[in-house]
């Protein structure tokens, strides 16, 4: 069995992820490509294909919490807004936490500790102890939850050579994957492709290879608002002699590639989805989209009006179902709240007046999420807790 790239022999089986991991994806291949090969595109010298097209998404995976194949949490947005001289960064799942720990000499026997989260205080404590000793005295403490009154920016880019590159790979990727794991016979002229893959391995100029992104061709048929699947389809048009396909990331942001225009065997078509967030995955053949248009994938920028006006209705998909979610999850964590402030241990009577304080404060609790409601929780006790022990646990 030969590498698709280098066609030389694969003596050492090498995993070629055909939709990035980082995407949340188990899509992967050891029938496809040599260690060398897999080696070179995982080196700067490639262009760093792979990880551009991941980069361009981390606005994505931070905000919708999408983990990578391994479970590995998403990136940590850094430093996305600075309020009061404190600067904050974006946790996954968009939560904004205080970037790092901040302290301020007031004089010579007062600091204040801006802290993200109680380990970190924990850990401050730690150092003011070793510093001053019996000494330390603490004043107050405060766990302060705020709605920031500004807006966070984030700039969104997609596109540029090597990013395309990387959704010709996928694609190419794709084709040999249909062909070797799956075992169905496709024909291909390789000729045809041959364009292609020195392109993708060896940065060979081509005029027989595209790609775009492409808020056009891709309709709202494929597309997937509900549960976010990153999808991959495949096609070859005989009458259009087009090899060509479709790269669909959390299901929305679409990028079409023409892989070879001199493509003259029998029409097919094949896709592939898997959600990002459970193990749901689906490989069937598919009809040929005959809508194609060679010409939108070939002429981005003549076509950019088309295809902007589309592009900000799928960020809005993208913006909305986070929107759901995170909804979701707060009414849930009010719930939990509530239940554990208001009602008696387990194994206690429930009373008419432990009802009533549990209506009291699911009510406090939302209406301070609706309208945007600081809250402050006096938290001396616990970290006068921290002062007196040298080991608490948080």
């Amino acid at each position: 069995m030969k590498c698709i790239y280098c066609k030389n022999e694969i003596i050492e089986l090498s995993e070629e992820h055909i939709i990035l991991a980082s995407f949340g994806s188990n899509l992967s291949s050891k029938k496809l490509i040599c260690r060398d090969c897999n080696n070179f595109f995982s080196r700067s010298d490639s262009g760093d294909i792979d990880k551009k097209l991941s980069y361009q998404f981390d606005f994505f995976k931070n905000f919708l919490d999408i983990r990578n194949a391994r479970g590995k949490n998403p990136p940590t947005l850094r430093n996305v807004q600075e309020i009061d001289g404190l600067k904050y960064s974006s946790l996954p799942g968009g939560k904004l936490s205080l970037s790092k720990v901040k302290r301020i000499t007031k004089d010579n026997s007062s600091i204040n500790i801006h802290t993200p989260n109680l380990e970190s205080t924990k850990e401050q404590i730690k150092h003011l102890k070793r510093q001053f000793g019996d000494k330390l005295e603490l004043s107050t403490a405060k766990s302060i939850k705020f709605y920031p009154d500004d807006k966070m920016k984030f700039t969104i880019s997609f596109g540029g050579k090597e990013v395309l590159k990387a959704v010709n790979k996928a694609l190419f990727n794709f084709i040999y994957y249909i062909k070797r794991d799956k075992s169905i016979s496709i024909i291909t002229n390789e000729d045809s492709l041959n364009d292609a893959r020195c392109y993708i391995r060896f940065d060979t100029p081509s005029k027989n290879v595209y790609s775009s992104v492409d808020n056009v061709n891709i309709s709202n048929n494929y597309l997937d608002n509900k549960t976010l699947c990153n999808r991959l389809y495949i096609f070859g048009d005989n009458s259009k002699k087009l090899l060509f396909g479709y790269y669909i990331v959390f299901g929305n942001i679409s990028f079409s590639s023409v892989l070879s225009n001199t493509y003259d065997e029998d029409d097919f078509g094949f896709f592939y989805e898997e959600s990002p967030f459970n193990k749901y995955k689906k490989f069937s053949p598919i009809g040929l989209d005959k809508h194609f248009s060679y010409e939108i994938t070939k002429n981005f920028q003549k076509n950019f009006n088309l295809h902007s006006k589309e592009f900000h209705n799928r960020i809005g998909n993208l913006v909305r179902y986070y929107y759901d979610v995170s909804e979701k999850d707060v009414i849930d964590n009010l719930l939990k709240k509530s239940l554990k402030s208001a009602l008696p241990n387990e194994g206690d009577i429930i009373t008419k007046e432990h009802i009533n304080n549990l209506s009291k404060q699911i009510a406090e609790y939302y209406l301070k999420h609706l309208y945007r409601l600081s809250s402050e929780e006096d938290i001396t006790n616990i970290i006068n807790k921290f002062i007196i022990e040298d080991d608490v646990e948080t």
